[in-house]
């Protein structure tokens, strides 16, 4: 998806589909405008993380797991940025202690993307504080 500007991590596109209540006001606004343009993204890392949350038995997505994605994957001014062998390795490659898998992929996606990414995740606010290449916009804001 070349026009995306801004990528939602997983937890905030399942608050952008279940009508944005978690999501501070100026979140909000920013997921808004750039949808009209259809500059928002997600990665295909989300749909792994989001089913494996469901099949733990810690997110409910309804109908289910399977029917959820499809249906979220097709809202207006989405688009999906596919997770390939690049984007893996250069994961592996940032300065950076943090372990989980999904989060490294969606840091790695925005900085070689160039996109601002959506969070309200505090171990990835507080990498993109000491690393000024991570555009970032607080989910909470």
């Amino acid at each position: 998806m070349s026009d995306a500007s801004l990528l939602l991590d997983s937890h905030v596109w399942v608050w952008t589909v279940d009508g944005d209540a978690a999501l501070g006001r100026k979140a909000k606004a920013v997921i808004r405008e750039r949808a009209r343009r259809g500059a928002v993204a997600v990665s295909g890392i989300s749909f792994w993380e989001l089913a494996v949350k469901a099949g733990k038995g810690r997110l409910e997505l309804l109908p289910d797991v399977r029917a959820w994605l499809a249906a979220a994957s097709r809202a207006a001014g989405l688009g999906v940025i596919d997770v390939d062998r690049d984007l893996m390795l250069r994961a592996t490659s940032l300065e950076w202690t943090h372990g989980d898998p999904a989060d490294r992929i969606l840091v790695a996606t925005a900085l070689f993307h160039r996109l601002d990414l959506v969070t309200a995740d505090r171990v990835i606010l507080d990498f993109a504080r000491a690393n000024r290449a991570l555009s970032v916009i607080d989910a909470k804001r």
